[in-house]
């Protein structure tokens, strides 16, 4: 759903199974319509569904912290009790309940997630949509009766235990269905891809089109505060420089590490932990610049079903007086051929640094590239804002960042701005205050004011 593997492991108890179906039927009929509004920032959710001799009436739920995953946990009475009215509505009300906790465990929205989920819920009265379509016990035992056969241990009875059924097909059966590999899509920058004009539209867009890749664990990051980053390095040629995200919530930021050290290992051999370093992001600040993390848009791109993969990153933006500390500790990692990336709890400048080198993960890959390179498909566009004026250096026309920040104002600008024609110019005119010499010209033509119309005179 929404691209997020929703796995729900249960027991062959009938009841578990309507249970764990009616929940599915539920996720699936309130985020239906859901596509364009939330976007999931996990790959998987797990959820388990368990019968109790302890619980009667509503079941039982809890979220449980299993390795920095957290998993949901639901247990029910051995009785179900689907046709009172009474009944009905209590279970109404606790699966409203599950829904407002479980949505914002594994996606947000441009909103505050638990918001969204109230609204769609409550106001919007999609639960009862919801409940109409996904409770699989009414359809069930309006067909086959109150107490229906649906597991061969059900029919024992009817068949004499002595009989045996040979199997007599000798060759495999697929019923037609092609099993063919699956082609997969282009990766993220490939130059060779065909540009997408619109890459987060999601009219013709169904779920299954979507495929998350993601080691940020939002609400986590929310809690760590990411504000800071560090470098330490030695004059020793072979020793490895370290790279360190500074976070205010010290508990938090060792919870990431810590998750991210049982995914990934003391050593990220296979690099999926994507770390960039994009410098030149402001004209007035040249030692500015940014720093992304998330997970790499190549690592296992090959393969994936789906159209669409939504990967999610953290950016942190760099504003030094000058760029030593930067400059430092590339020389020392051009050197080793390597770094460590680690925690460290910092307030502010001046104070102490707390370097959690316990927690420290061996990093091989790292990308550095000036702003002005990057192109509207390039995942590290997102370290940009839309009206950014990164450095341009003379002699270089046409830059592809400037294409790639006008694809961001059309992306960030309010939908219904973006379906009138008129808000399609730039954010200058004529008759406004005149633009920089780098900045874009006012005619929308996409080159720089000084390459246009920076030096014509204005009747």
């Amino acid at each position: 759903m929404l691209g997020c593997e929703i796995v729900v492991n249960t027991t062959s108890s009938l009841i578990s199974i309507y249970l764990a179906e009616t929940i599915l039927g539920a996720l699936e009929s309130l985020l239906a319509t859901s596509l364009e509004n939330i976007l999931p920032y996990r790959s998987t959710v797990r959820i388990s569904v368990k019968p109790s001799d302890f619980i009667s009436g509503a079941p039982e739920y809890q979220i449980l912290d299993v390795d920095g995953d957290q998993r949901i946990q639901i247990r029910h009475s051995t009785t179900w009790d689907s046709h009172s009215h009474e009944a009905r509505e209590v279970f109404r009300s606790w699966l409203l309940e599950l829904m407002l906790k479980l949505i914002p465990l594994f996606a947000v929205s441009g909103d505050d997630p638990k918001s969204y989920a109230e609204q769609l819920v409550i106001q919007e009265q999609a639960m009862g949509r919801a409940l109409n379509f996904s409770d699989g016990s009414i359809a069930v035992e309006n067909i086959l009766g109150n107490s229906p056969r649906i597991r061969l241990s059900d029919w024992e009875d009817y068949a004499d235990a002595r009989t045996r059924f040979e199997l007599r097909r000798t060759l495999a059966w697929n019923d037609g269905l092609d099993s063919g590999r699956v082609t997969a899509p282009s990766r993220p920058g490939d130059s060779d891809a065909v540009p997408n004009r619109d890459p987060l539209g999601v009219e013709s867009l169904k779920h299954r089109d979507r495929q998350v890749l993601s080691l940020i664990h939002i609400p986590l990051w929310n809690q760590a505060k990411w504000h800071a980053t560090v470098y330490a390095w030695s004059e020793d040629p072979t020793a490895m420089p370290l790279l360190a995200m500074g976070f205010k919530n010290e508990v938090a930021a060792k919870k990431i590490f810590e998750e991210w050290r049982r995914r990934l290992g003391r050593a990220d051999n296979d690099e999926q932990l994507y770390v960039s370093v994009i410098t030149g992001v402001d004209r007035k600040s040249p030692s500015s610049y940014c720093v992304v993390v998330g997970i790499d848009p190549e690592w296992e791109v090959k393969g994936l079903p789906g159209s669409q993969v939504v990967t999610v990153s953290r950016i942190n933006r760099m504003d030094p007086p000058d760029s030593r500390n930067l400059n430092a500790f590339l020389e020392g990692f051009n050197r080793a051929g390597a770094y460590v990336l680690l925690p460290a709890y910092f307030i502010r400048q001046g104070e102490p640094i707390d370097f959690f080198t316990e927690l420290g993960i061996l990093k091989t890959k790292l990308r550095v590239s000036p702003a002005w390179k990057l192109t509207e498909h390039d995942p590290d566009i997102i370290a940009l804002d839309a009206d950014d004026d990164p450095i341009i250096p003379d002699g270089v026309d046409n830059p592809p960042v400037i294409r790639a920040l006008q694809s961001l104002a059309k992306l960030r600008r309010p939908k219904s701005r973006r379906a009138d024609p008129r808000a399609e110019t730039s954010k200058h005119s004529p008759l406004s205050s005149k633009p920089g010499r780098n900045q874009l010209c006012w005619c929308g033509s996409g080159k720089k004011s000084k390459k246009c119309h920076g030096g014509q005179r204005l009747a």
